[in-house]
């Protein structure tokens, strides 16, 4: 009976949702129903959930690309030791 309820949710929704929308919509309407069993059920009955693509890398780190020079002239060198070099103005 559960499988069936599963079964006309996954049908409305075109295959799109899984078992955690599943589950929200089984709760709504019935009595409380775990997502393991449901998943469990689903798994059984073979309805997965559409699944996201993974996006598209569009940038590729060039390991042997020389850095970018600093521009504005900073010296990180210490001095000394223990010398504080960024201090918080806020008050």
């Amino acid at each position: 009976m559960l499988t069936e309820q599963i079964r006309s949710i996954y049908i409305e929704t075109k295959g799109a949702y899984g078992v955690p929308w599943i589950t929200r919509e089984l709760r709504e309407s019935s009595p409380v129903v775990n997502h393991k069993r449901l998943a469990r059920l689903m798994r059984a009955a073979g309805i997965t959930g559409r699944h996201l693509r993974k996006g598209k890398r569009t940038t590729v780190q060039y390991a042997r690309a020389p850095k970018a020079p600093g521009l504005v002239g900073r010296d990180f060198t210490e001095p000394r030791t223990d010398v504080r070099w960024f201090g918080n103005i806020t008050y």
